[in-house]
C-alpha cells in the first residue's frame, strides 16, 4: 500500500487520501498529539469541575473539620467546621435519573419510507427490541447512566455505537462414520455431476444414479476414508473434508487445519475424537459510553461531532484483550509484536496532566498515581483507533480507520476504508449547553452552580462554628492561668486573683438561613427542579428540555444501531424477548430497507395525577366521541399501560395483531368442540364480538363439510346459531350504548349487527337448507336476549 508524503509544515492528516494509500505514521500521531494538547485548558476545566463534585479541596480531613499546620494556622479558628455539602451530586443525580426514565420508558417507533419498507417495519422493530432488551440486557442502562452523568461533570460525553462478537472454545467429537457419510455424500455429488455432463439417455431423459449404484459408491467411500487415515497424503485430504463438516474449524485458517489433523490422528486408534472449535457467543449491536479527554478525542476546534477531522477512541487492553482484539480484527502481527514491547500510555503529552487519556479518568490523583503507573505499565496497553475522513481522487469522501500506536511509527495496526457506518462517524455526543456550536464550550453543571455549592457550605460552616461558639465560648482570665475543662459535671476551681469568665458570643444571624434559601431557589428555577420554588409549568418545560436533549441522541444511535442490525445481525430463529412471550424470527434479508425512526416520552408522565387526568380523558372523552372507528383502542391501551408501567406494559399488553390471532385461536377452538357435538363456554367481558362473529360465518362459508354437518344435524346447527347470536347480541348492545352516549346513531351508519348479517351466514347453507330448523332470526333472537 502506498505511503503518501506530506510536506513537513503541514504537520496534519491528508485532505486527499486514494482508498489504496495509507497517511504517514509520524503525521497521524503528530496531529492527535496536537488534537490533545490544544485543548489543555478544557482538561483543566475538567478537573476543577471533579473536585467541586466530590468536594474535594487541599487540607480537607475525614472528621469535617479545619486543622492547622505549624506554617499555616486553621481559620478561622482550629477545629472549625469544613462541611462537604453536595448540592451539585444531589441535584445531577436527579437529572440523570430523569434522563433514565426517558431512554427506559420512550416509545420507539419504526416506519417504511416505501410500502414495501413498511410491511418490514414490525418485523424489524421486533428485532430492534429483541436486541435491546436481551441481546444488550443491562448495557443501556449502565452506558446512558455513565453518558449523562460526564455530560453533567464535564459539559459534554460521546456515546460509541458499533457492533461486537464474541467467540467461546467449546469441545466437538468427530466419529469415523461422520467422515465415511460425509465423504459418501462428496463421492454421489460427485458422480451426479459427471452423470448429467454425460447428457441425456437414449429417451431424451435426465440420467439418474441407480439405486445399486449408489450403494457401491457409498462403501467405496466408507472403504477409502479408512485408507484415507492410514497416508500422510489422505489424512490432508481428510482434513479438507473436515473443513467441509464444521464451517467454525475452517474459520479458524491454520489453527483449525492444526487441530483437525490432531483428531485424525486421534481417530486411528479410536472410532471418535474430541477437538475444539469455536462458535459466535454473542453477536449483537454495542454501546459504550466515552469520557472526553479519557476514553476519546477530537481536535478542539470541532464544532459538530459528525464534522469532525477526525475522531480518536483510546483503547486500554490486556496482552489477553490486545491478542484477542487483533485476531478479530485482522491486526498486523509485526504492529502487534511492537506494541507488546511497550506497555503503558501509547503517546507522549509532557506537560498534560497523568489522568489524561488514561482509564483512571479526572479521579485519578497524586495519592493514587504510584499505584496506577504501575498497573498499567505492567499489565495494561494502550492504543488509539482513529476515525478520519479523506478526499478521494474519485471526487468522493471516504471514512477511513486508522489503528496506530504513539510508539510504533513504522506503520499501523490496521487501514481501512469503513463501510459499516455509511460514512458516519460512529459517536454521538450529549451536550449539556446550545449557547456555542464549539463542543468543548459546553459548560458542565460545576461551573454554573460550583459557586452556589460552595455559598451554602459557607453558611453551613457558619451556622455550625456559631453552635460551636455557645457550646464552648472563648473565656478570660488572669494571664497565665490554664482554661479548666469543659463539659457537664465538671468541677471549675476559682483561680486566686481573679475569676475566669466567659465571653459573650454574638447572638445567631438568622440571616444565614435566608441566604441558603435564597440561593437554593436560583439553583431550582435554573435547571426546573421539582420544587416548591419553581412553578409547574417552568418544571414541565425545563425537564421537557433535558429529556428531549437525551431522546434526540438516543434516535441518532438507534438510527445506527439499525444499519449496523440490517449488515450483521445473525438469522434468528425463535427467540423470547426478554421481559415478554413474544418470539421473533428474522432474517437479515427480511429487514432490509429503509425506515424512519422516532423515540418518543413525555416528562409529564412522571406525575401520576398527569397520568391519571390523561387517562380519563381518554375513556370518558376521546373514546366516547368515537362514532366512525378512526381510533385505535389497542394503541390507546398501550400507552395507557406503558404510561403507569412500560416494563409491565410489555408484558401483559399484546400487539393487535397478536390479540386478534389469538381471539381467532380461542373461536376456532370452540367452534371445534361444536362440531364434535359439545357446548363451549361462552365469554362476555373482554371479548371482541365482532371480530368472532365474522370468523365464525367466514368459516362456515369455507367449509362445505362442517355446512353439511349443520344440514344434517340440527342440534349442532342450533349450538352453532345461538354461540353467533350470542356475539352478535354483544355487538348490537356496544353499538346501542354508543348511541345512547352520543344523542342518537347515525342512519347513515349501519349498525355492526346488521353489517354482520348482511354478511350472508344464512345463505352459506344454500337453497338445501331447512329454514323451519333455525329457531328465528339472528337479530330476533339477539333481541328477544
Amino acid at each position: 500500500m502506498k505511503t503518501t508524503t506530506i510536506p513537513e509544515d503541514r504537520d496534519s492528516l491528508p485532505a486527499i487520501l486514494a482508498p489504496r494509500q495509507m497517511p504517514d505514521p509520524k503525521y497521524l500521531l503528530a496531529d492527535l498529539r496536537e488534537g490533545v494538547m490544544s485543548a489543555n485548558w478544557f482538561q483543566v476545566q475538567m478537573r476543577e469541575n471533579e473536585d467541586l463534585r466530590v468536594c474535594w479541596w487541599n487540607g480537607q480531613s475525614k472528621d469535617g473539620r479545619k486543622h492547622g499546620t505549624q506554617d499555616r494556622p486553621a481559620a478561622p479558628f482550629e477545629n472549625a467546621a469544613d462541611h462537604r455539602v453536595h448540592l451539585l451530586l444531589e441535584l445531577m443525580n436527579e437529572r440523570t435519573a430523569v434522563r433514565l426514565k426517558a431512554a427506559q420508558s420512550a416509545r420507539i417507533t419504526i416506519k417504511g419510507r416505501t410500502l414495501d419498507d413498511n410491511k418490514r417495519a414490525a418485523l424489524l422493530k421486533q428485532v430492534v427490541d429483541y436486541m435491546l432488551k436481551t441481546e444488550m440486557l443491562g448495557e443501556m442502562d449502565e452506558e446512558m447512566e455513565y453518558l449523562s452523568n460526564w455530560s453533567q461533570n464535564y459539559g459534554h460525553s460521546i456515546l460509541y455505537t458499533g457492533w461486537q462478537t464474541e467467540k467461546q472454545l467449546e469441545p466437538r467429537t468427530i466419529k469415523v462414520s461422520d467422515l465415511q457419510q460425509a465423504r459418501a455424500a462428496q463421492s454421489l455429488a460427485e458422480e451426479a455431476v459427471k452423470l448429467q455432463q454425460s447428457g441425456p439417455d437414449e429417451n431424451g431423459q435426465a440420467r439418474e444414479l441407480q439405486p445399486e449404484v449408489e450403494r457401491l459408491i457409498a462403501q467405496g467411500a466408507y472403504a477409502e476414508t479408512l485408507d484415507w487415515l492410514e497416508t500422510d497424503g489422505g489424512r490432508l485430504k481428510l482434513v479438507a473434508l473436515m473443513m467441509l463438516i464444521d464451517e467454525d474449524l475452517a474459520g479458524m485458517g491454520k489453527q483449525g487445519q492444526s487441530e483437525a489433523l490432531r483428531a485424525l490422528n486421534k481417530l486411528r486408534r479410536s472410532q471418535e475424537a474430541v477437538y475444539h472449535a469455536p462458535f459466535v457467543k454473542k453477536s449483537c449491536p454495542k454501546w459504550e459510553a466515552l469520557q472526553p479527554m479519557v476514553d476519546v478525542f477530537y481536535p478542539s476546534e470541532t464544532r459538530k461531532l459528525s464534522e469532525a477531522r477526525w475522531i480518536a477512541r483510546v483503547r486500554w487492553m490486556t496482552k489477553v484483550e490486545l491478542l484477542t482484539w487483533a485476531e478479530q480484527e485482522g491486526l498486523d502481527d509485526d504492529w502487534v509484536r511492537e506494541v507488546l514491547k511497550h506497555p503503558g500510555k501509547c503517546m507522549d503529552l509532557t506537560g498534560l496532566a497523568e489522568w489524561v487519556l488514561s482509564s483512571g479518568g479526572t479521579r485519578l490523583t497524586a495519592k493514587t498515581q504510584n499505584a496506577w503507573d504501575l498497573e498499567t505499565t505492567a499489565r495494561h496497553y494502550q492504543v488509539v483507533e482513529v476515525y478520519w475522513r479523506a478526499f478521494t481522487p474519485f471526487s468522493v469522501p471516504v471514512l477511513y480507520r486508522t489503528i496506530a500506536h504513539g510508539q510504533v511509527s513504522s506503520g499501523f495496526g490496521k487501514h481501512e476504508v469503513m463501510q459499516a457506518y455509511h460514512g458516519s462517524y460512529p459517536f454521538h455526543d450529549l451536550r449539556e449547553e446550545k449557547w456555542d456550536k464549539l463542543i468543548l464550550s459546553s459548560r458542565g453543571v460545576p461551573e454554573l452552580i460550583g459557586t452556589a455549592q460552595s455559598a451554602v457550605k459557607a453558611q453551613w460552616d457558619s451556622r455550625t462554628n456559631t453552635a460551636s461558639m455557645f457550646t464552648s465560648p472563648p473565656m478570660t482570665g488572669p494571664a497565665g492561668s490554664t482554661p479548666p475543662p469543659i463539659g457537664p459535671n465538671v468541677y471549675i476551681e476559682q483561680p486566686r486573683g481573679g475569676q475566669v469568665e466567659w465571653l459573650t458570643p454574638p447572638p445567631p444571624d438568622s440571616r444565614s438561613i435566608e441566604i441558603e434559601q435564597t440561593i437554593l431557589k436560583r439553583v431550582d428555577r435554573l435547571y426546573g427542579r421539582i420544587s416548591e420554588n419553581v412553578p409547574e409549568t417552568l418544571q414541565v418545560l425545563l425537564q421537557g428540555m433535558l429529556s428531549k436533549n437525551m431522546l434526540g441522541m438516543l434516535k441518532r444511535a438507534l438510527q445506527m444501531t439499525v444499519q449496523l442490525i440490517q449488515q450483521y445481525t445473525p438469522d434468528l430463529q425463535g427467540r423470547r424477548i426478554t421481559g415478554t412471550d413474544d418470539y421473533v424470527s428474522a432474517t437479515r434479508d427480511e429487514i432490509q430497507g429503509q425506515f424512519d425512526i422516532e423515540v418518543e416520552w413525555d416528562v409529564r408522565d412522571l406525575s401520576l395525577d398527569w397520568v391519571e387526568q390523561k387517562l380519563k380523558f381518554y375513556t370518558d372523552l376521546l373514546i366516547p366521541l368515537d362514532n366512525r372507528g378512526i381510533i385505535d383502542r389497542n394503541a390507546i391501551i398501550l400507552a395507557a399501560a406503558e404510561s403507569v408501567d412500560p416494563v409491565a406494559a410489555s408484558r401483559f399488553v399484546k400487539t393487535p395483531e397478536a390479540a386478534n390471532a389469538q381471539e381467532t385461536d380461542e373461536e376456532a377452538a370452540a367452534l371445534s368442540t361444536i362440531f364434535s357435538g359439545g357446548i363451549p363456554t361462552f365469554i362476555a367481558d373482554g371479548v371482541n364480538h365482532e371480530l368472532r362473529a365474522q370468523y365464525m360465518q367466514d368459516d362456515l362459508k369455507q367449509s362445505p363439510v362442517r355446512q353439511q354437518i349443520m344440514q344434517a344435524q340440527p342440534d349442532i346447527a342450533k349450538v352453532w346459531q345461538n354461540r353467533l347470536q350470542k356475539h352478535l347480541f354483544q355487538v348490537q348492545q356496544e353499538a346501542n350504548k354508543q348511541a345512547g352516549i352520543e344523542g342518537g346513531s347515525d342512519p347513515l351508519n349501519q349498525s355492526p349487527l346488521a353489517q354482520l348479517k348482511a354478511g350472508g351466514w344464512q345463505s352459506v347453507l344454500g337453497q338445501g337448507a331447512n329454514p323451519g330448523q333455525w329457531q328465528g332470526q339472528p337479530q330476533q333472537a339477539a333481541m328477544a336476549a
